[in-house]
């Protein structure tokens, strides 16, 4: 485990005391390898062995906790009994009935379905995480198989106990924004007029590579009046830089299971003035937002005042509607949201990547993004690398 078995008791007792509130009897925390977030914050598994690979973790309020993994699984069964603090971990080694994802997923289907018969669990209010993904047919088997249960969504009031950090996992967050930066300073060495976009992601996926990334979640390099694609594929192409290039590199990734989530754009060769206000108009957002960032400040005012400072230049009508901004923790994109209607007030060991991006005709798109966490008073950035690079 890469955390004591106190910072686990801590989030299952808030875990419980959120099941009381919504009168559940048992959770059903459901992830599976694009989405391994909910039962690593709980059970601290972090190995996914394979993209058909899914599991569920039983949490009864008045029983043992169960960590239920699929068949492909079990090939790691030592790897996941040093990951996680559970004890009863289960898995079957049956042979799969029907090919690739769906055979994975009958397996854990019934390998569920028996262990809450063998809890006695039939008429019960039961709680689900990861019910906006949970395959159709662990869902229907389960109200089928259990036709006087309730079944009850509780994917957003547990997925918020993670807002608020401890300060374990902030230092982990650290530690990957550390990474991040290493990767920027690569991707700033690397980009030369006749370069292409693929050399220069080559070059900074080795250098985080070699620094312990273990998932890289997005990751693209893109340059010239068309890079207004954002995180579109390929993530980077055979083109070459070429002079007056606007060029920005987006790159979210984790390490020991916490992620950051970090972008900066340059302008390569002589820089026109125009490109040079678009980048004006990014940063003055990220910096607006950053410095109204404090306890207590509603995450609504916090964008008001992005785009306040960003529209200074005439440059903030080009601004890119969609996201700008979440949460990061064990996953790259969780609670809270940065929105013009986010009513959440910020609290102290929240960390969010505030990122704004802009899109102008004709000379392209700029995006800067930053690690961000909440102090006692005030913010603070976590990556170091510059933000002004043009």
């Amino acid at each position: 485990m890469i955390f004591p078995l106190k910072e686990f008791d801590v989030r299952i007792k808030n875990c419980k005391k959120i099941m009381i509130d919504n009168d559940v009897d048992t959770l059903l925390v459901y992830s599976d390898f694009l989405r391994q977030y909910n039962i690593r914050y709980l059970t601290g598994y972090l190995y996914f062995p394979s993209p058909m690979s899914a599991s569920i973790f039983m949490l009864p309020l008045d029983d043992e906790a169960v960590l239920l993994v699929d068949n492909i699984s079990s090939r790691a069964l030592d790897r996941i009994k040093e990951d996680s603090w559970v004890e009863d971990i289960r898995t079957s080694k049956v042979w799969a009935k029907k090919p690739w994802i769906s055979g994975v997923l009958g397996i854990l289907t019934d390998l569920t379905l028996g262990t809450l018969r063998e809890r006695k669990i039939s008429n019960e209010r039961i709680g689900i995480v990861g019910l906006d993904f949970m395959p159709h047919m662990i869902l229907e088997s389960l109200k089928n198989a259990f036709p006087k249960a309730n079944f009850i969504d509780m994917t957003e009031p547990v997925e918020k106990l993670r807002m608020v950090k401890s300060d374990l996992e902030i230092e982990n967050i650290r530690r990957t924004v550390k990474i991040a930066d290493a990767g920027l300073e690569t991707w700033m060495d690397n980009l030369k007029i006749g370069k292409r976009e693929y050399e220069i992601g080559s070059e900074v996926f080795k250098e985080i590579y070699s620094e312990g990334v273990e998932e890289i979640y997005g990751f693209w390099v893109r340059s010239g009046p068309k890079n207004t694609r954002y995180h579109g594929t390929p993530r980077f192409t055979s083109r070459k830089i070429r002079d007056g290039d606007l060029v920005w590199i987006d790159m979210g990734f984790s390490r020991n299971g916490y992620f950051a989530d970090t972008a900066r754009s340059t302008i390569v060769g002589r820089a026109k003035e125009k490109d040079k206000k678009l980048c004006d108009a990014c940063l003055k957002a990220l910096e607006g937002a950053f410095d109204a960032m404090a306890p207590g400040v509603r995450i609504a005012d916090v964008f008001e005042a992005s785009i306040k400072r960003a529209s200074e230049n005439g440059f903030g009508k080009y601004f890119s509607v969609g996201f700008w901004g979440h949460g990061v923790g064990v996953n790259m994109d969780e609670y809270p949201i940065f929105s013009p209607d986010e009513p959440t007030a910020l609290k102290p060991n929240i960390v969010m990547s505030i990122g704004p991006r802009f899109s102008a005709p004709a000379l392209g798109g700029v995006t800067i993004e930053d690690n961000i966490l909440i102090t006692e008073k005030s913010a603070e950035y976590l990556n170091e690398f510059k933000r002004r690079l043009w």
